[in-house]
């Protein structure tokens, strides 16, 4: 009942997400002359459609940064509700309203928080004169180099050049410019498609630290907040998509170079220079119709003295790293929202992270999809005495469609530490598991 009647009262006491879930689908519906059409309402220039997922969300033994243990336990039941709506202003423009809610009841305290983000909200044209380019402004979702840089929302202006529409040649070239939390941000990429699945991408991006965003790092590392910083960083990325046999094969190299003024609480400020790389690459195969097989390799840079000399651990803005669900952040809960209640590592250590891995993709009928994923964790420059494993994890999920709206997901995920681990925690033995249940409505 409780986690019935709240959502409703947020919804009441907030008139923009009345709006968004009241107005704008009565609005569609009565607009909209073609009625149902399966899997959105539409007419000519809408296009609605609406996710719901509720799931029950369990944490056991998972890490707490603060305390540097094994010991947080948390019970979720989480509603989330993503509605989206599309419609054109005219033959060469279009805008665009996405939203993120969820309703997040902690079991154990009985509390119920709500969290609401705009995912979209932008307006994007064409240039009537040459379709091949277009370009849009206002808030996005954006991802650039697969999301191992970024991968989140914010203010922008993206272009976008499809070389192949207008010349027949096969490059498209995009760029945005944003404002992301800790300042502006600019990416720009180049892709050549050298067949249908096949592709080579390079790309570069820009990103001004005007609100201490590597100063973050120092104070967790200290476990205060003493450390300021600004300053400027660079990535220069390769990655490609190519076919070896009966092989795919993809990859992601990334240089990061940068500097960064750091200054401690009463102290003057030093120039730090910034210098890491990151290499990530699968090899997928199609074992039968049924199975496919992936070995994976991931590796960002590590820095076994970070205070001292330049700092060679791998930056990023705001990734999404999906390789496991405990350790990096992939998993159902980050798929729902950005904004994830996920408590696990994240990948983001010092010492660097290698992690090589293998991934089952099982397909036993229509209805039913079956993942399952095996890694261990490295350091890449380890600290003397600390040890070099992290750890290992496993994770299963599972997708069963109803039908052609309704989905239930279930997903259990293990993870156990390593030397690395121990040694913070004063040699103690933990496993952190995370188990969720739920179901999805998408139309």
């Amino acid at each position: 009942r409780l986690m019935i009647l709240l959502p409703l009262k947020y919804l009441l006491d907030n008139i923009k997400m009345a709006v968004v879930f009241i107005l704008v689908p009565l609005i569609v519906l009565v607009s909209g002359s073609g009625g149902w059409c399966g899997d959105f309402f539409s007419e000519d220039t809408f296009d609605f459609r609406l996710l719901v997922n509720d799931r029950f969300h369990i944490f056991n033994n998972f890490y707490n940064y603060d305390r540097q243990n094994f010991n947080r336990d948390k019970n979720y039941h989480i509603f989330y509700v993503n509605p989206y709506l599309s419609t054109q202003l005219g033959p060469y423009m279009r805008a665009v309203l996405e939203i993120e809610t969820e309703f997040i009841l902690d079991i154990d305290k009985r509390d119920l928080d709500e969290d609401t983000e705009f995912r979209n909200g932008y307006i994007q044209c064409v240039i009537p004169a040459w379709k091949w380019i277009s370009f849009s402004i206002g808030r996005q979702a954006m991802r650039a180099v697969d999301g191992l840089i970024y991968d989140y929302q914010a203010p922008a202006v993206k272009g976008y050049w499809d070389l192949e529409r207008g010349f027949d040649v096969p490059l498209k070239v995009q760029t945005f410019i944003a404002e992301v939390n800790d300042g502006p941000y600019a990416h720009a990429e180049v892709k050549y498609n050298f067949s249908f699945l096949e592709s080579v991408t390079f790309s570069y991006d820009w990103f001004s630290d005007n609100n201490d965003g590597v100063a973050r790092i120092f104070n967790r590392l200290k476990n205060e907040q003493i450390f300021r910083s600004h300053g400027r960083m660079n990535w220069f990325s390769l990655s490609f998509e190519k076919f070896l046999f009966h092989f795919l094969l993809k990859a992601n190299l990334i240089y990061e170079k940068g500097s960064i003024y750091l200054r401690q609480k009463d102290t003057a400020e030093r120039e730090m220079d910034t210098e890491g790389y990151l290499i990530n690459c699968s090899m997928d195969y199609s074992i039968t119709k049924k199975l496919l097989g992936s070995l994976f390799f991931y590796l960002s840079s590590g820095d076994k003295r970070p205070e001292q000399g330049t700092f060679t651990s791998f930056l990023s803005i705001d990734p999404y790293i999906n390789k496991t669900s405990i350790f990096f952040n992939g998993g159902f809960d980050r798929q729902f929202t950005g904004s994830s209640h996920n408590l696990g590592l994240n990948g983001i250590q010092l010492n660097g992270v290698m992690a090589p891995g293998v991934v089952f993709y099982y397909h036993p009928t229509r209805k039913i999809s079956l993942k399952s994923v095996f890694a261990y964790f490295f350091t890449h420059r380890g600290t003397a005495g600390k040890g070099d494993s992290y750890g290992w994890e496993t994770d299963f999920m599972g997708y069963y469609d109803l039908n052609d709206h309704w989905q239930l997901i279930v997903e259990f995920n293990l993870f156990k530490p390593g030397d690395y681990f121990k040694h913070i925690t004063n040699n103690r033995d933990y496993t952190a598991t995370e188990t969720i249940l739920g179901i999805t409505y998408n139309f």
